[in-house]
């Protein structure tokens, strides 16, 4: 299937001391990919990141080393650390110090008992270690990854204490205790695997009768493996820790587990394992007490096999899953356990199952919790749905500037830009462009300091992506659509916190975590020129930042001595992702056709670029594509209200769904989960769109309300807020209507990890009576798109609870002498218990005067109510007050005025002729007013002067007609006189004279129009045509004359 999504990347070379490491930054797009590109870059912040990062980048190595002149080939050493001297390490006289040279390749080396310290990391091979007892022999170490192990490395009988092992061949261990591992730091500085770390599809560890206890890492607190084979047998886990995998990481391994016990333990993610596209094989596992913050209190599996068997989970613990959470298995079997106490703070005290292919599970339960009792065993993909719940978050708004548009304009110096961030070695920059946007229009809409903003990339790129329930099925850091970024962010699945979930460029899984924002409107936007950039200027000054695409080229990036680095490209292909921040139009780039650029942020570091930053050439063809919305885009911050649930089944827009057509229908059908308030709807328009809304509730029509919008993704508040209650079927309903072909923004489960829609919530129409299932809906006739299934981009906010409003109003009228007079205006403000301004609801003024009360209403716009009132003479009582379902009204007003009136008396005679009326008025003053006239179709005005006015009403309608004819202003009490009267259908004859020439071969045409009577009809329009439709009107003779007309058919 084409479509059109850009995938960015970019690739780094990184100098160090002369080495040149090549590490993939990204992979792009429209199927472009820089993989063997090379582009340099100097964005490593201190030489300690480039030293970690050497040994990331061995992976599927076999390093041979050889034997030496110091080899002595399968030698026995012998050590006793309690000797009272050092000796030549027979066993007769033992070493007393265990040291780099002394661990000979192929050796066995034989421990005493003792404590053994080993300093620098040392390079073994084929090296067995033998301890004497295990709890007595240890081996400590301050230092990280004391033991890089080649060959065969075997371990009996002894404690590793803080020495952890980097292996390159296979491990055997039999009766050995880890503990106080502390990880190897390798990719981003992160910590692998406290005690072992093994990475690499020829590698592996055998482990029997050991322990693991109180090691840490970010990835496997115990234990980090990648495609290795892992088989572990009567050993003992315990008080392990990490990010994620409390002791175990796996991520594409083979793994086996017998006899085993976890304890303890705990993890954000899989609080004793962590199992990513695996094959496991677990049997007769004790977990106990292990604790997951997320999912997975002992066991979290995402992909590959996973079976199960005669284990004992007791008294765990997580958000989902406190047994054990799997997503996406090819197969699942989890049989003859036994689950006890087991606690969830969502679902599944047990088992936590979703979308995985094949599962069987049979087990015995009991008193397992879940914050719902129906799920305090099992949860299923049944069960699933994507409706987010969450109203704890943090609302912002806009603030617009003011003025014209500078020369140059920097958000950078205005304190609206975070630190430069350094995607280091993942193709992730579509995502750190995206939150580089973000934080920039968190900054221009708060004044806040860079600071005190820093989001996660981290949380989004593997959110988004493919270790993810709600991810694309596109491999993690290895590039990514803007989509996948929206995505996220529209669904609720983020922004967060930075130091809630780091950056790391080699990891795929992460936590969903609770947003600290929504994100609800974002504003395409677009150039047709490669000067034509106002638009994007404007957005930047009003908003922050904007993103865009761009591409880099496979060679150093270019610098010029007066403006420093920046990027020209005259193809139109983009494989990277920047935030333009701000521009100057006097710059000129080198190689571009005409001055002026943009600043953008980068995300290679501080020591790149500029200090980070680039100038990006107006010219430059691979960013904003001419006469396209939302290759840039930037996010309108603009909350109002506190929504408290999103119903949804679009994990991200993947297309639109195109037709041939300029208008469409499309719905969605949710059904109410709770008694809750409908207060928002939203969806996506490609182009400038008239639109209208609808919503129903159980069939029954509530709500319609048509505008006009700007492309992007945008959140409608609901003219009025819609009450529903449990169960409730709710059917959101979109008119859409463009210039040149329609489309209707589209998730597709062929582009995503899982799909939330189901048959019969999702349709499209061409008429908006005749509906179809987008569910099932199949389509090859648009160019380069070919459609399947898909659900329609329309998500329903709703809050709980009703929400306070206050109100405050001024009120104003001309007062001369003492004398009020009419119109009284009046100008309501409506703020809601957050502060912002109330966009639904009405005021509701009471008018009493005497004995006569009439009731009007003022709708409320972005927080304000008008009315301009014409009162009755006299004395007038006044109340008003905010009216809507989901709002508390605090205030009620109260307020009276006395109102003057000049007496004044209308005199009028009218008469009729055709399809005219003549009107003559006479007033008893001699005032220079207006008078008005008055159809149900139409109206017309003129002005008195010394109290007469004549007037021609003309183009009346055939058929009965109703005028009122009354004075205005308001300050007058005066007598309104209404007529009745009906224009009839009379015969008129057209009447075509003789061609008439004129001068050369050129002639004039008479036509002549006259009524029943012959008399000429002037003023009327006629249609006539020569080659084509021509309208004329008649003159005082009733003639339309044509002139010029040339010889000829």
């Amino acid at each position: 299937m084409h479509k059109t999504h850009y995938k960015l990347l970019v690739c780094l070379m990184i100098f160090l001391c002369l080495i040149v490491i090549p590490t993939s930054f990204a992979a792009d797009a429209d199927s472009y990919s820089i993989d063997e590109a090379v582009i340099y870059d100097n964005s490593l912040d201190s030489v300690d990141d480039e030293i970690s990062l050497e040994y990331s980048d061995v992976e599927d190595e076999t390093l041979d080393i050889s034997a030496s002149n110091n080899d002595i080939l399968s030698a026995d050493y012998y050590f006793d650390s309690n000797a009272s001297k050092d000796g030549n390490g027979t066993k007769g006289n033992p070493y007393k110090y265990l040291n780099g040279s002394r661990i000979k390749n192929g050796s066995v080396i034989h421990l005493n008992n003792g404590v053994y310290s080993v300093g620098l990391p040392q390079d073994v091979k084929n090296v067995k270690i033998i301890g004497q007892d295990a709890s007595q022999t240890i081996i400590r170490n301050l230092m990280k990854r004391p033991f890089n192990a080649y060959g065969t490395f075997t371990l009996i009988n002894l404690t590793l204490d803080g020495a952890e092992i980097y292996n390159y061949g296979k491990i055997n261990a039999s009766n050995v205790i880890f503990t106080n591992g502390n990880g190897q730091f390798l990719a981003d500085n992160d910590q692998y695997g406290g005690a072992i770390y093994s990475k690499g599809s020829s590698y592996s560890v055998y482990l029997n009768n050991c322990s693991f206890y109180n090691n840490f890492a970010r990835y496997g607190g115990a234990i980090y493996s990648s495609s290795s084979t892992i088989k572990i047998t009567n050993s003992k886990f315990f008080n392990n820790s990490a990010g994620i995998g409390g002791a175990i990481y796996a991520y594409g391994n083979n793994l086996e587990i017998t006899n085993c016990e976890f304890m303890d333990n705990d993890a954000s993610m899989g609080g004793a394992l962590t199992l990513l596209n695996a094959n496991s094989k677990i049997n007769n596992l004790t977990g106990i007490n292990n604790t997951a913050s997320n999912d997975g209190g002992v066991i979290y599996q995402m992909y590959g096999n996973l079976t199960v068997s005669k284990s004992t989970f007791l008294s765990n613990h997580a958000r989902n899953g406190a047994g054990i959470s799997v997503v996406g298995t090819k197969t699942l079997s989890v049989i003859n356990n036994t689950f006890i106490n087991n606690s969830a703070m969502e679902y599944a005290g047990a088992v936590y199952y979703l979308f995985n292919n094949k599962s069987s599970l049979n087990n015995f339960y009991e008193n397992n919790t879940a914050s719902d009792s129906l799920y305090a065993n099992l949860y299923d993909t049944s069960n699933f749905d994507f409706i987010i719940q969450d109203n704890d978050y943090a609302m912002y708004a806009y603030n617009l500037s003011n003025g014209s548009l500078p020369s140059s304009y920097s958000s950078v110096s205005k304190g609206y830009v975070t630190s430069i961030k350094r995607q280091g070695g993942g193709g992730n920059c579509w995502a750190f462009a995206t939150i580089a946007t973000l934080e920039s229009c968190i900054l221009k809409a708060t004044g806040a300091s860079p600071d005190d903003i820093d989001l996660s990339e981290e949380n989004m790129k593997n959110i988004a992506e493919l270790y993810s329930v709600y991810g694309w099925d596109s491999e993690t850091n290895e590039g990514g659509y803007p989509d996948m970024a929206l995505g996220y962010l529209l669904s609720w699945l983020g922004p967060v916190y930075d130091s809630d979930d780091k950056y790391n460029y080699e990891s795929v899984l992460s936590p969903a975590l609770s947003g600290i924002m929504h994100v609800q409107n974002v504003l395409y936007l677009k150039r047709d020129s490669y000067t034509d950039n106002n638009m994007i200027k404007r957005a930047i000054m009003d908003y922050g930042a904007v993103f865009t695409p761009v591409y880099t080229k496979s060679i150093s990036i270019p610098y010029d001595s007066t403006i420093g680095y920046y990027i020209y490209n005259d193809v139109a292909v983009r494989n990277h992702a920047v935030s333009i921040v701000g521009w100057d139009d006097n710059i000129k780039i080198p190689g571009a056709p005409g001055k002026g650029a943009w600043i953008v942020k980068n995300s290679w570091g501080n020591s790149s670029g500029n200090g980070g930053f680039l100038y990006l050439s107006y010219y430059d063809k691979s960013s904003i594509e001419l006469g396209k919305w939302g290759d840039a885009f930037t996010f309108i911050l603009n909350d109002t209200i506190k929504f408290d649930k999103n119903y949804q089944y679009d994990i991200a827009k993947t297309d639109f769904f195109y037709n041939t057509t300029s208008t469409i229908w499309y719905k969605n059908i949710f059904n109410a989960t709770d008694d809750e308030y409908l207060t928002a709807v939203s969806t996506y328009f490609e182009k400038e769109t008239n639109y209208t809304l609808s919503v129903y509730v159980n069939n029954t029509l509530k709500l319609v309300q048509s505008a006009f919008s700007n492309p992007g993704y945008w959140t409608i508040d609901l003219r009025e807020p819609i009450h529903l209650n449990v169960g409730d079927i709710f059917e959101v309903v979109f008119k859409i209507m463009v210039k040149g072909d329609v489309g209707v923004p589209i998730s597709e489960s062929q582009s995503l990890n899982n799909q939330f829609y189901r048959k019969n919530i999702s349709f499209i129409s061409y008429n908006g009576k005749n509906w179809l299932d987008l569910y099932d809906l199949k389509w090859n006739d648009y160019p380069d798109h070919t459609y399947k299934s898909q659900v329609a981009c329309i998500k329903a906010f709703t809050i709980f609870d009703r929400v306070d409003a206050t109100i405050n109003w001024t009120v104003d009228y001309l007062t001369v002498d003492g004398n009020n007079f009419n119109p009284v205006n009046f100008t309501v403000n409506v703020i809601n218990q957050y502060g912002r301004p109330v966009n639904c609801g009405q005021i509701r003024f009471n008018f009493t005067n005497g004995d006569l009360t009439e009731v009007v209403c003022a709708d409320v716009y972005n927080g304000v109510a008008k009315l301009s009132y014409i009162f009755k003479r006299g004395f007038n009582n006044i109340s008003a007050e905010f009216v809507s379902c989901a709002y508390n009204s605090l205030d009620k007003f109260n307020s009276s005025v006395n109102i003057t009136k000049y007496d004044l008396a209308m005199n009028t005679s009218i008469s009729y002729y055709f399809d005219s009326a003549f009107v003559n008025i006479t007033l008893n003053d001699t005032v220079n007013e207006t008078i008005f006239f008055l159809f149900g179709y139409k109206n017309f005005t003129t002005k008195t002067i010394n109290g007469k006015a004549s007037i021609k009403l003309t183009d009346l309608k055939v058929g009965f007609n109703n005028l009122i004819i009354e004075v205005y202003p308001a300050i007058y009490d005066c007598n309104n006189d209404s007529y009745t009267f009906t224009v009839d259908t009379y015969d008129t004859q057209i009447i075509l004279s003789n061609l008439e020439t004129i001068y050369g071969n050129a002639y004039k045409y008479k036509i002549k129009l006259i009524d029943e009577n012959g008399n000429p009809l002037a003023g009327r329009k006629i249609e006539y045509v020569l080659d084509k439709t021509y309208t004329g009107t008649t003159d005082k003779n009733g003639e339309i004359t044509l002139t010029n007309i040339k010889a000829g058919n």
